[in-house]
């Protein structure tokens, strides 16, 4: 299966609000078919531009001209289709209606159609009549409106020309204008006053000032409203706006395409994805958005290439490096805005905060400023969201970090193209790092002590509405090292889950001045409150002070069984001058608890661990204790971390690794040691994360991954390593994160995921990947967080949780998902923490936890539940250490655990307790341990 098609069969399982989208073309058209209308108005217009001031051939009263069958209500005639602009003209806060007369005959099979662009303008053909209507609120207090004008352009030859009809005080009818006109208008206002206000009625001449090709070149035959990108929008159809309209609302692009009014007809799925601007008002939209939408609008008709607005292009479709339209005084100071200046520098801002009859824009036809526009285009100027800071990892080559002082969207702060520096340096890399704010940039090799720029564009906010950085946002920086640097001790950290806790080192190098840094954590696979708390503060360090400083991490001991979890600790927000190294973040892996047979008898057993550092193995029958063995003693820095199978003889091994960092392997018999070797030195920086069988030979392997972010693998024979390769080097940002026999040949596979959320699968033949494919990409918040066989077919199946809590599964076979289904939406507060067989059919089943303490089991048949059962009830301090199979009887029995300390053991039939003991009491310091089994 191809990575587009999984993506798509995950979204099908999980996202069910999709499925509106996609099936939003489902439904009736906004007018079923349009009336027959001949051209100009049924040839009520002349056909010819009569020139300005004649009025030759126009009907001189709107009721003669026969537009609307009511006029009254303006209820249209047939063949005029309505429709609205995203974002319109402003015409001095006049409320505005539309409507269109094409040539048609519905009697004829070929009529004038449209010339679409997705992009850019259109065309019309000629005889092509809009009419616009002008309304004004003149009582604020009861929203009465008055009728002002009725404003008709023609389509004729290569131009248009425009006549006024004002209306008359009655507001019966409206009559033609010769010329233009101010009237002065008396508004009351909601609080009872009145204020005049002027309206100007435009004359011929000025209507070709902005929509005649004569005057304004680059114009679509001198319409300016109608295009893709302003009708990309819905519109409800009434009976008062359209002839034949049923009230069915519909996007305007696909009733007109329905209609037949385009010259190549509109696949109607593609229609989601034609530009569309937004309209001011619209706070789902970016400022950004809103005012180049507004631009487009309002300025783009005289301001664009060839056209009589100089300075700069205001259309929407042009890049907004290319606009001239924002700069600073650094960088492109000829712009018509400047970021964070609201003098006559930003004069776009500084004209359109003028009228007409002053000096501002536009120069006709504007008695009142329009104070939304000036207030959400002083908002973008002066938008907070910025490149604060950019500097060089003091012991980092060729690596450079921009810090931003809000949280990114994770794609467009890791879009190479998104930077540019001076110099000629590229750059090559990307990451964004885990306090979300900071972007460390790989480039090509810079000179030392040189100064250079880093200018960045289109990164933008992770938080709706998504606002981006201002055009060319950019900072200076000295590839020099700093005279302090901060970081991490070690790049990656393991942690027994039943340890408690997480110290984690931070280094300084450089003692001059007072300095600070903030620490904090970022989930993974591991979440905050449930495998670990979340932690945050600052570190301070006085003038001259260089001692390594220190935070603790709280680990939670908790029922988790599908092997190692992961999160993330990191820095972030260096003050006094210094900046934070190369070890920024780091990954922390939790060694997972569950059961394990040390005898061989095909029962679980137990293993323990003290507060003290003591360690101890209970061999078990069911309830019963068999023999119980303390197998090293305290304090000596030594601790289990894994238990696996190293020597095939069907009994768990204890992989031990002390505080040094050496790594040693215990072959068990029971509760003795029948043979112990160190495996890895001190001070190698390795860890184990994983203990999966990669060659098939019955004996568990190591995956181990270094404190660099260098993952290897060796293949064991007992406590001798048969043969070992690097699977990848250091700095990838992949790890394996859970590994099980996805393709049924007996050697387990790994599954990946990278640091930006992208997952993948391996498929192992020992240290040989036959296969490498990426399963999910970047950004999607879904995990796999189990690796269990659901369907009984031999093959590992993954589950999903997603950060709002969704919970998926997935049937695979190899790397193929063969079918899928989501279980849970998000936000219940279950959450699968464990996987066994509890009904011994063979096929996994699902242990649930609830975040107010309740227990349920989900007895499965592949995605299906056959039996959904509550085991436990809220509130009493039990939580599940262990799903293991305590009595031989092939289903998965509960081990619990009480906050005081105490120990009980269920063994059960499906979801039904067969029978029960405690074997612990409260207060002896002892705990199931947690480590991998």
């Amino acid at each position: 299966m191809s990575l587009a098609s999984t993506r798509r069969a995950l979204l099908l399982i999980v996202a069910a609000t999709l499925l509106a989208s996609t099936t939003a073309f489902a439904q009736p058209y906004g007018l079923p078919s349009r009336g027959s209308i001949a051209a100009y108005l049924n040839g009520q217009m002349p056909s010819t531009d009569p020139g300005d001031p004649s009025n030759a051939g126009i009907p001189t009263t709107l009721s003669a001209l026969g537009i609307f069958s009511n006029l009254a209500a303006l209820t249209p005639n047939q063949g005029l289709i309505p429709y609205q602009l995203i974002n319109p003209l402003w015409s001095d806060g006049a409320v505005k209606a539309r409507w269109m007369a094409m040539p048609y005959d519905s009697g004829q099979m070929v009529n004038p159609t449209i010339g679409f662009a997705p992009t850019g303008e259109w065309t019309f053909p000629q005889g092509t009549v809009f009419v616009k209507q002008f309304d004004m609120v003149v009582n604020e207090q009861t929203l009465e409106k008055r009728k002002l004008e009725t404003r008709i352009l023609v389509r004729v030859g290569n131009n248009i020309y425009g006549r006024t009809y004002k209306w008359r005080p009655d507001q019966l009818d409206a009559d033609l204008l010769s010329g233009g006109m101010t009237e002065p208008l008396t508004i009351t206002e909601v609080g009872g006053t009145t204020r005049m206000q002027n309206y100007t009625y435009p004359s011929p001449q000025q209507c070709k000032q902005c929509h005649n090709t004569a005057f304004n070149t680059n114009i679509a035959n001198g319409v300016i409203g109608p295009k893709t990108r302003q009708l990309n929008s819905d519109l409800t159809y009434t009976p008062a706006i359209a002839a034949g309209g049923s009230g069915v609302t519909d996007n305007q692009l696909r009733t007109w395409n329905h209609l037949g009014m385009f010259d190549t007809p509109l696949n109607e799925n593609d229609i989601p994805t034609y530009t569309k601007v937004a309209a001011l008002g619209d706070t789902t939209a970016s400022l950004e958005k809103r005012s180049r939408s507004y631009i487009d609008s309002n300025c783009a008709y005289c301001h664009r290439p060839a056209g009589p607005g100089p300075i700069y292009d205001g259309r929407y479709d042009t890049p907004i490096l290319d606009q001239n339209l924002a700069g600073s005084a650094t960088l492109n100071p000829g712009a018509v805005l400047w970021r964070n200046d609201l003098t006559a520098n930003s004069h776009l801002l500084n004209r359109d905060s003028l009228t007409s009859p002053a000096g501002g824009m536009p120069p006709i036809a504007k008695n009142v400023v329009d104070q939304n526009w000036i207030s959400t285009l002083s908002a973008w100027i002066t938008y907070a969201f910025d490149l604060v800071s950019t500097n060089v990892p003091g012991n980092a080559n060729n690596k450079v970090r921009a810090l931003f002082n809000s949280d990114l969207d994770p794609a467009a702060a890791t879009t190479l193209a998104n930077y540019a520096f001076d110099g000629g340096v590229t750059v090559t890399g990307a990451v964004l790092e885990p306090d979300k704010r900071t972007v460390t940039l790989t480039t090509s090799p810079m000179a030392p002590g040189t100064l250079y720029r880093l200018t960045v564009n289109r990164v933008q906010e992770a938080a709706v509405p998504g606002n981006p950085v201002w055009p060319n946002s950019n900072r200076t920086f000295a590839n020099s090292a700093p005279p302090v640097t901060l970081l991490l001790e070690f790049a990656s950290y393991a942690v027994n889950e039943g340890a408690g806790s997480l110290t984690v080192n931070v280094f300084r190098t450089g003692a001059s001045g007072a300095v600070s840094v903030n620490y904090g954590t970022a989930d993974g696979t591991a979440l905050a409150g449930q495998d670990y708390t979340a932690t945050s503060g600052t570190l301070n360090w006085a003038n001259g002070d260089t001692s390594t400083k220190s935070f603790t991490i709280p680990i939670v001991n908790d029922a988790r069984a599908e092997g190692p979890e992961t999160f993330t600790v990191f820095l972030s927000n260096a003050t006094g001058g210094a900046v934070i190294g190369d070890r920024l973040s780091a990954t922390v892996t939790i060694a997972d608890d569950d059961g394990f047979d040390f005898s061989g008898d095909g029962k679980a057993d137990l293993l323990w661990r003290n507060t003290d550092g003591r360690q101890a193995i209970y061999l078990m029958d069911g309830l019963a204790t068999l023999a119980t063995q303390e197998i090293i003693g305290a304090g000596t820095g030594w601790t289990v971390t894994q238990a696996a199978d190293f020597n095939g003889d069907g009994k768990r091994d204890l992989l031990w690794q002390h505080t040094d960092g050496r790594i040693a392997i215990y072959l068990m018999n029971g509760t003795t040691p029948t043979a112990t070797q160190q495996v890895l030195n001190a001070g190698g920086g390795w860890n184990v994360t994983h203990t999966p069988d990669l060659d098939g030979d019955g004996k568990a392997d190591l995956i181990f991954q270094n404190t660099d972010g260098t993952m290897a693998a060796w293949l064991m024979n007992g406590t001798a390593m048969a043969s070992g390769t690097t699977l990848l080097g250091a700095g990838s940002g992949w790890s394996v994160i859970r590994t099980g026999d996805f393709d049924g040949d007996g050697k387990d596979d790994l599954v990946w995921q990278h640091t930006d959320g992208r997952v993948a699968i391996w498929l192992m033949n020992g240290l040989t990947a036959k296969s490498t494919l990426q399963i999910l990409n970047a950004g999607t918040g879904w995990t796999v967080t189990h690796t269990a066989d659901f369907n009984g077919d031999g093959k590992s199946d993954l589950v999903w949780q997603n950060v709002d809590g969704s919970i998926a599964i997935w049937l695979m076979n190899g790397t193929t998902m063969t079918s899928g289904s989501g279980l849970l939406g998000a936000g219940t507060g279950w959450s699968i923490t464990r996987t066994g067989d509890f009904d011994g059919d063979g096929k996994a089943d699902l242990f649930f936890l609830h975040t107010d303490g309740r227990a349920a089991i989900y007895l499965m048949n592949g995605l299906a539940p056959t039996q959904t059962t509550q085991i436990l009830n809220a509130g009493g301090g039990w939580s599940a250490k262990r799903v293991q199979d305590m009595n031989g009887d092939g289903k998965a029995d509960i081990v619990w655990e009480n906050v005081d300390g105490s120990v009980a053991i269920w063994l059960m039939n499906g979801a039904a307790l067969a029978s029960g003991s405690g074997i612990l009491g409260a207060g002896t310091g002892w705990s199931v341990s947690g480590v991998n089994p």
